[in-house]
């Protein structure tokens, strides 16, 4: 399986996860062999993360987990964040799964037997992931189907710039590293900007880490949508 590239720290760091996402538990599986192992012993399934800690999209997902708004509940999975870089994770990853693509995070599901249910790579919204899971529960073994699931809790910090999938393309400049990439704003969510790269990849960066200009014209997005939510509807006109 092709390692995925490197990614630039100055556009894709993004807003840290909260400390309860960067803290693992003491007691959490740490080795892919664990994390089977107690799905297996639990009957539960396993939701494998593989990805660094320098990867803006891994930290995205952490903060999903840790918010509530990817929901993993504990009578259900065994849930482990791996370590990319580490070559004996690396080397029995390869061995276990086949995942298609490039884009970190690369996450993994797996029946209690620890065979593959589904995979996906790359940046993700909590809708996308929610449904990454559902789609994997179903394949799962009938006695590993949940009799009910918990819906996962609201973000806790709204998107202010709404989805828009037509806005400009543009070019973005990191504050500190002056690094820079031609991209189109998506969309505001959970304190990060998401934006589309020209290849149609996407990545997600906190506003504070760009410049003025760049942070200027997500005010201008935000304000935009600020008052056209709050515009009265039309009136119908009266009838003669």
């Amino acid at each position: 399986m092709k390692m995925p590239p490197l990614v630039p720290l100055g556009l894709l760091l993004l807003l840290a996860a909260p400390a309860a996402a960067a803290k693992k538990a003491a007691d959490a599986p740490q080795t892919l062999k664990d994390v089977l192992a107690a799905a297996k012993a639990e009957g539960k399934l396993a939701f494998v993360q593989y990805g660094r800690e320098a990867c803006g999209n891994c930290q995205a997902l952490r903060g999903y987990i840790a918010q509530g708004q990817v929901s993993l509940p504990k009578n259900r999975f065994v849930y482990a964040d791996l370590n990319c870089d580490d070559p004996a994770t690396s080397q029995a990853f390869s061995r276990a799964f086949r995942v298609e693509g490039n884009m970190l995070p690369f996450v993994v599901i797996a029946g209690s037997d620890g065979k593959q249910l589904a995979s996906r790579t790359g940046f993700g919204t909590p809708d996308q992931y929610a449904k990454f899971i559902h789609d994997a529960e179903k394949l799962a073994p009938r006695d590993e189907k949940p009799v009910a699931r918990t819906p996962p809790r609201k973000a806790a910090v709204p998107a202010v710039v709404p989805h828009d999938d037509t806005r400009e393309v543009r070019t973005w400049t990191a504050a500190l590293s002056g690094q820079q990439i031609k991209a189109a704003l998506v969309e505001e969510y959970a304190g990060a900007v998401v934006l589309r790269k020209e290849d149609g990849s996407k990545v997600a960066i906190e506003p504070a880490r760009l410049t003025r200009t760049d942070q200027d014209y997500i005010e201008q997005i935000r304000r935009a949508a600020a008052e056209k939510a709050a515009a009265p509807a039309p009136t119908a006109p009266a009838a003669p």
